[in-house]
């Protein structure tokens, strides 16, 4: 069995954004893109892989799984500074990094 899966690394909504709109009350609820658009954690990977894993047991077939990393998010600080007037790319390992530590 083959998966493919996209826009692994890619964070679309800056950290603590959703936080931020709940604070003005505003209601997600009915936008789960917003509510659930995050970057993937070292956890989210490893229980993936330990699911695609038990599934390969279950079916007796391997499972094989391709990523499809997005290479750049936005970098979110350096937009701001140019008062929205410019994009600024971040290559996704510095995400990573400031996410999740490396």
């Amino acid at each position: 069995m083959i998966l493919e899966s996209d826009d692994w690394g890619s964070i679309r909504t800056p950290k603590g954004a959703v936080d931020a709109f709940h604070q003005f009350n505003i209601d997600l609820s009915r936008a789960p893109y917003h509510q659930y658009d995050t970057l993937e954690s070292p956890n989210d990977i490893e229980h993936t892989y330990e699911l695609l894993e038990s599934l390969e047991k279950k079916i007796n077939k391997k499972v094989r799984l391709t990523l499809n990393y997005v290479m750049c998010n936005p970098d979110f600080d350096q937009i701001k500074a140019s008062n929205y007037q410019q994009y600024y790319p971040e290559d996704f390992r510095t995400t990573y990094s400031r996410y999740w530590g490396g």
